[in-house]
């Protein structure tokens, strides 16, 4: 045991209090799911370019009518359809990046949140470790902070098994599409 003053021993426990709140307040911040959403979005703009460029581009030039109509013809020309099967296939792009940039976003958000838990893990642990110099002191303090640990740990488990959930899923889907193949 570390010989502190009671002021001393007072002041650590109001600072680890204060890293500990700040830890968990964080990790609640960073990941409300704003991320996914914003992928989206981007993708969907950069698709929308696309086919807004496509359909001035097809046909007779230009945004007017006659540009118009005859670049959704042209476009659904591509699958054997008219206008109506050209809105489909400008709509396309739109869809697709959409998918792309919300599958884009979910994937860094992931990686970020699995480094983001391990450092907030760490940090608890490093207080932990602070703590347990007095710990007869800090009984109270240092139970709770075990049973926040072990509550991130346990989210941290959880994540992991999910990720490899949905490998195994991919994986399941990638060798189910290959018997149809054949």
């Amino acid at each position: 045991m570390s010989h502190l003053t009671d002021e001393q021993l007072e002041s650590l426990k109001i600072e680890a209090a204060s890293e500990i709140v700040a830890i968990v307040q964080q990790m609640a911040k960073d990941y409300p799911g704003v991320n996914e959403g914003l992928g989206t979005v981007i993708g969907t703009t950069a698709g929308a370019g696309f086919s807004f460029t496509a359909l001035t581009l097809l046909g007779v030039k230009g945004l007017s009518a006659a540009g118009i109509t005859s670049g959704l013809a042209t476009a659904g020309g591509v699958v054997g359809g008219g206008m109506v099967a050209g809105i489909g296939v400008l709509a396309a792009p739109i869809a697709i990046a959409g998918v792309i940039g919300y599958a884009y976003a979910k994937k860094k958000k992931s990686a970020k949140f699995a480094d983001d838990l391990k450092q907030s893990i760490i940090k608890l642990y490093k207080i932990q470790e602070r703590l347990t110099h007095n710990a007869e002191y800090f009984k109270n303090e240092l139970d709770e902070l075990k049973t926040k640990i072990e509550y991130y740990k346990n989210i941290e488990n959880s994540f992991h098994k999910s990720q490899n959930a949905n490998g195994f899923v991919e994986r399941a889907k990638g060798f189910f599409s290959k018997d149809k193949q054949a």
